[in-house]
């Protein structure tokens, strides 16, 4: 594949048919991880070096959150969803 990784990416993987896109080849991007990994701004870009980004939360052990960790992971959705605003701006 010819497209460069995108502009900030700080791990991007390789390039795979995924189901539901028909063949269609992208690769996975991450950009940046908030929260010790709890908040990503992760996607996938396309050959012709389109992307799509978004905010991915990834809490998967049922452990509950205190007041101080909901705090934290509520600044990082916040600061995540200002960094896809940038991502995404056409």
């Amino acid at each position: 594949m010819s497209a460069q990784a995108p502009d900030g990416a700080t791990r991007v993987g390789p390039w795979e048919t995924y189901e539901g896109t028909g063949g269609a080849q992208s690769r996975t991007v991450v950009w940046t991880e908030r929260a010790d990994g709890v908040i990503v701004v992760d996607g996938r870009q396309w050959p012709d070096g389109g992307i799509d980004a978004a905010v991915s939360m990834y809490i998967t052990d049922g452990t509950p959150l205190n007041a101080a960790q909901a705090r934290a992971i509520a600044v990082a959705l916040l600061d995540a969803a200002d960094e896809l605003d940038g991502l995404t701006a056409t």
